[in-house]
């Protein structure tokens, strides 16, 4: 499994990577932050690598939001349907 992950990862960062790497770096920040800081060498991979980062972040957030926004407009739709259902049964 780290033999294939090392390079798929070094292909996707256009660095050479070592299966041991994942020995040395036993968790996902700390191998985010020495790809990132070996990429930062290479002011344009680091450039263009930070970008993509950060409009995949931006993505992910906007979509939080929308679920968020979805699951506030259902909730407000089911507790208004509850209080309607309460008058009506008021009135019966």
């Amino acid at each position: 499994m780290g033999i294939s992950l090392a390079k798929k990862l070094s292909r996707d960062f256009g660095m050479e990577m070592q299966a041991t790497l994942f020995y040395n770096y036993t968790n996902i920040k700390q191998l985010s932050q020495y790809i990132f800081e070996n990429l930062e060498q290479s002011s344009s991979t680091a450039t263009e690598t930070q970008a993509i980062w950060e409009e995949a972040s931006s993505d992910q957030l906007h979509q939080k939001e929308a679920t968020i926004e979805k699951s506030v407009e259902q909730l407000t739709e089911e507790q208004l349907l509850l209080e309607l259902e309460k008058e009506l049964e008021g009135l019966v």
